[in-house]
């Protein structure tokens, strides 16, 4: 990474935090309170706010007048982790214990409720011109990120689901979030019809990447690089965008032998025949071709930002995320 980039990203999280633990200005209860700041200092990359930040001033605005915004779209992202990570039975979350883990399932509750309400403090804290548009979208998209999990959750039940079901998935649960926070940058700054449109399509479709890229990871990293076992998603019987393609591409022989490869135990050789069965079916080549077009439709919504440094910066983020390797 360019390191004058590395240093902005730096600056703009550290900027995000500080205007997080800002607006939780209280410390009592500590059961709420202390779970709370825990969960905000856990690090992270922060690209959701990120995004916000960078596109409102890709269209000439400051980024101080952004920054509760930034602050609340974090808020949001943080809290939908603090119930996942319940929801899965998480142990671990950004290398620290999940709070459900450090305290308990009702402390964690508390504290991702706590957080969603503190989100829409911080949003009221934006220009007063435009928060009833921001609160109109913002409400809108913290409901499909629940629509998202619940089809997610529903999804795991269920025997046949189609690609193009799971794509609707992604966009809810994934796509939502970021597609709200570039679209409230452009707002923010005062934006044009076409540019808050082209900006929600950028973020929507950057969740689709991420998605995509993280199914194909799961099959296709080392598990140093991945940061867990490879082929987990298998393991677990989840329907990821490969296993969705090879159920509705593959030949009878080859589900088959994907049946008997999952029946028992999946190990490392399974998991290498099942990469290399996806392969034959043209599924792991059909991924990274959908994802070659995400990117490329990310690379298109760009274009309609004034050239500057901050739309040069978005433009590296895109090229950075192409190379993502976990």
């Amino acid at each position: 990474m360019d390191n004058l980039l590395e240093e902005k990203l730096k600056h703009l999280r550290q900027l995000t935090e500080e205007q997080m633990l800002a607006i939780i200005d209280k410390s009592f209860p500590c059961y709420l309170y202390d779970p709370m700041r825990y969960v905000v200092t856990a690090g992270g990359k922060k690209l959701r706010p990120l995004l916000l930040l960078m596109v409102c001033e890709a269209l000439g605005e400051s980024i101080s007048h952004a920054l509760p915004a930034a602050a609340a779209i974090e808020m949001v992202h943080d809290f939908s982790l603090v119930h996942d990570d319940i929801m899965d039975h998480d142990d671990l979350r950004r290398g620290r214990l999940t709070v459900h883990k450090k305290w308990d399932e009702s402390v964690a509750i508390l504290a991702g409720d706590g957080l969603l309400v503190y989100a829409f403090r911080a949003l009221s804290r934006c220009p007063p011109q435009v928060v009833p548009r921001l609160l109109d979208m913002f409400s809108s998209s913290i409901i499909a990120v629940c629509e998202g999990q619940s089809l997610d959750k529903t999804f795991e039940q269920q025997d046949q689901v189609s690609l193009q079901e799971y794509k609707e998935m992604i966009l809810l649960k994934t796509g939502k979030l970021f597609g709200l926070s570039c679209e409230m940058g452009a707002v923010l700054a005062n934006g044009n019809q076409d540019q808050v449109d082209a900006m929600r399509s950028f973020g929507e479709h950057l969740g689709t990447v991420f998605q995509i890229q993280d199914d194909l990871l799961d099959l296709t990293a080392t598990e140093m690089n991945l940061g867990k076992d490879v082929g987990s998603d298998i393991k677990e019987g989840k329907k990821t965008w490969p296993v969705l393609h090879f159920i509705q591409h593959a030949r009878p022989d080859q589900l088959q032998a994907f049946e008997r490869l999952t029946n028992g135990h999946v190990g490392p050789d399974q998991i290498l025949e099942i990469v290399e069965l996806f392969s034959k079916a043209g599924s792991i080549q059909a991924a990274e071709q959908s994802l070659r077009q995400e990117l490329e439709t990310l690379r298109n919504a760009l274009q309609i930002l004034p050239d500057n440094q901050a739309s040069a910066a978005l433009r590296q983020i895109v090229a950075l995320i192409e190379k993502r390797d976990r």
